[in-house]
């Protein structure tokens, strides 16, 4: 069990602000793995996901899935990839990693405003006035969205997974870091 850079894989846990590795030394062959902690032993099970051409996927339903880590509805029980307000301050635009959708909320009372469905597997976002960049992992491209509209105007076919974006100051070059 080591990852790409030769180091021993290590699980974080973190309470109370205090953060503790604990190392897994030895290849579980049903996937389960338990940690002995300070309050306890700690099982989890490392099989969830499997690697396929296209990435990971998981085998399970997706929503069963969702389950497992959080029992409440979603967007509460999804994962919050990336959060930035509008340039012009009124919304906050929060992107959510396993529903792969685009919320707006009214920054003032809170109300979702706009819901945009995203390609799947959203990493990063890039505000403008007029437009957020979405990279989009498991689609392999980037989304543009008029804010506007609320719509994804185009999108920008990749040949390899973008993780992170990035725009020159006068919004004429758009930078994209990839995996893979």
């Amino acid at each position: 069990l080591y990852d790409d850079s030769g180091n021993p894989i290590a699980v974080r846990l973190s309470e109370h602000g205090s953060v503790k590795n604990y190392f897994l030394n030895d290849v579980s062959e049903d996937g389960n793995y338990t940690i002995d902690t300070h309050k306890g032993k700690l099982i989890f099970d490392a099989g969830i996901y499997e690697e396929s051409a296209q990435g990971y996927y998981n085998s399970m339903d997706r929503s069963q899935m969702m389950k497992i880590f959080d029992p409440s509805p979603t967007p509460n029980g999804d994962f919050v990839q990336r959060i930035a307000y509008t340039l012009d301050g009124e919304l906050i635009a929060v992107m959510h990693k396993h529903s792969d959708n685009l919320f707006f909320y009214n920054s003032n009372s809170y109300e979702v405003e706009h819901i945009i469905d995203l390609g799947r597997g959203p990493m990063d976002m890039k505000v403008t006035e007029d437009y957020i960049y979405v990279c989009c992992y498991y689609s392999k491209e980037v989304q543009i969205i008029d804010l506007s509209t609320f719509s994804i105007t185009s999108a920008i076919k990749l040949q390899k997974k973008p993780c992170q974006i990035e725009l020159n100051p006068e919004k004429t070059i758009l930078y994209i870091g990839f995996i893979d």
